[in-house]
């Protein structure tokens, strides 16, 4: 604007004012086309009203009040977003206020619940409605609410969400991206007026009286405090099945059931049983007489026919060597060379290998207490070596720490450099960083947001890591944010 100002003055000084006059109209056309291509804030708007006023003081009053006309306009238009804003950021509507006459009269009239799915949902995608948001999903059920007489159990109002968002079909058609449609449908953008609205048909503005109040009967959501209380009045009044008490069988008796259906307790007790029978009949059934040569003599001169040679040459020795092992610590030499021969005589004894074939005699027995005393004097005399190695022990370590703890004695180190305390000027001082995001990966499409995010928040707490304040590093993440946009338009387009 001030390059045009300065040159319809040198224009009017060399060549007239009627020759700047008519180039005043091609100047303003080229200025109106850049201001509309910006998006203006308050900020820019004065700044150009400042810019007008002040600096171009060759514009005529026309032209000055056409460019203000123009700022304002730009100014309070809606905002439209890219044609590829979809991917990644749904859209919110208020549907009641978009539907025409018509319509409303298919959604409130006879019409199937079908029917009136597939007419608000039609609106949405004329729209230009390319992701539904969770408010646009729940004004379209609160529409289907509306045309009822009465408020469904939870479980049909949720159904009515996901067939709303079943029965959706994006928009196809290139029109403006918004992101939240305004309060007045009339203040639209042309391109979206005439798609949503045919020949002769405009938005009604009709809202139902009960609308608000079926907003509040939205279920949009399976974890809805709704629809949990309803499924567990619902399991409240279903009887309780109480299982019939089951008896096991004895465990001695078999089970009664058909050939091949059994349990294994019944299996368990019948081989229990088999076991108890076999060994009470091997031991109380009489043997045949053997000859005397294998009977084995008993305390009292008597002979026990259950008991044959295999079973005295298993046990008796064993018990005869372990007490005659005990009782030999305490002997005299003598009176071990008499016991070892003695052993060899009974052991001769008891495999009946006797030169005139008469019965074994019965060995000399040992009473349990001589064996209990001299297994105890045993475990008793180790026991005592035990603990005075131990305490041996104990003085011997006692007496080498003591030592070591005079000689070890030294003088002190001095701190090394790196240990010296640093001066609080440079603990307060944060420390330096820098943040890379990194390209994005395959999967990180359709997903801008989280991306940007994820490297924004990363960043900030690198930064307040690092020692800097919380405003800092607000800074620090705007720039990664920033980096992170760069990279994910430049991987996706």
């Amino acid at each position: 604007m001030k390059d045009a100002s300065a040159f319809l003055g040198q224009k009017k000084a060399s060549s007239g004012a009627q020759s700047a006059t008519s180039m005043e109209e091609n100047l303003i056309k080229g200025i109106i086309t850049k201001v509309e291509s910006l998006c203006l804030t308050t900020s820019s708007s004065f700044s150009l009203y400042k810019t007008l006023d002040e600096s171009c003081t060759y514009f005529s009053q026309g032209m000055k009040d056409t460019l203000k006309a123009t700022i304002d306009t730009v100014l309070t238009k809606p905002t439209v977003e890219p044609a590829n804003a979809h991917i990644f950021k749904p859209q919110t509507v208020d549907v009641p206020q978009y539907l025409t006459t018509q319509e409303w009269a298919l959604v409130m009239g006879g019409s199937s619940y079908h029917e009136k799915v597939r007419v608000l949902t039609a609106k949405c995608s004329k729209l230009g409605i390319k992701s539904l948001g969770e408010q646009t999903v729940g004004s379209i059920v609160a529409c289907l609410l509306c045309s009822l007489t009465a408020i469904p159990d939870p479980p049909a109002v949720y159904q009515m969400a996901i067939d709303t968002k079943l029965a959706f079909q994006p928009c196809t058609t290139n029109l403006p991206f918004l992101k939240v449609y305004p309060q007045n449908p009339r203040d639209l953008p042309a391109e979206i007026m005439s798609s949503a609205y045919g020949q002769g048909e405009e938005p009604s503005g009709q809202v139902p009286d009960k609308y608000p109040m079926m907003l509040g009967e939205v279920i949009l959501r399976k974890s809805n405090k709704k629809l949990k209380a309803w499924h567990a009045s619902q399991k409240a009044k279903e009887p309780q099945q109480v299982a019939p008490p089951t008896t096991q069988p004895a465990p001695s008796a078999p089970s009664s059931s058909a050939y091949g259906q059994f349990n294994i307790a019944d299996l368990m007790a019948g081989f229990m049983h088999f076991s108890q029978v076999m060994q009470r009949n091997m031991h109380q059934s009489p043997k045949k007489p053997q000859p005397s040569g294998d009977r084995l003599a008993l305390t009292n001169g008597t002979t026990n026919p259950s008991v044959d040679q295999g079973s005295a040459q298993q046990f008796e020795p064993k018990l005869r060597h372990h007490q005659k092992s005990v009782q030999s610590s305490s002997l005299p030499i003598e009176d071990k060379k008499a016991e070892a021969h003695n052993e060899v005589s009974d052991t001769q004894e008891v495999k009946g290998n006797t030169p005139q074939g008469n019965p074994p005699q019965e060995p000399p027995q040992h009473t349990g207490k001589d064996v209990e005393d001299a297994a105890f004097m045993a475990f008793k005399s180790k026991q005592e070596a035990a603990k005075a190695k131990a305490k041996a022990n104990s003085k011997a370590k006692a007496k080498a720490k003591g030592t070591a703890k005079a000689k070890c004695k030294a003088k002190a180190h001095a701190k090394s450099a790196g240990c010296m305390k640093r001066p609080a000027s440079q603990i307060s001082m944060p420390m330096a960083f820098t943040y890379e995001p990194g390209e994005p990966e395959e999967r990180w499409d359709g997903k801008y947001d989280s991306w940007c995010s994820k490297h924004y928040h990363t960043c900030r707490n690198m930064a307040i890591n690092a020692g800097y304040n919380d405003e800092a590093a607000k800074e620090f993440g705007k720039e990664a944010r920033k980096k992170a946009t760069l990279l994910y338009k430049k991987t996706f387009g």
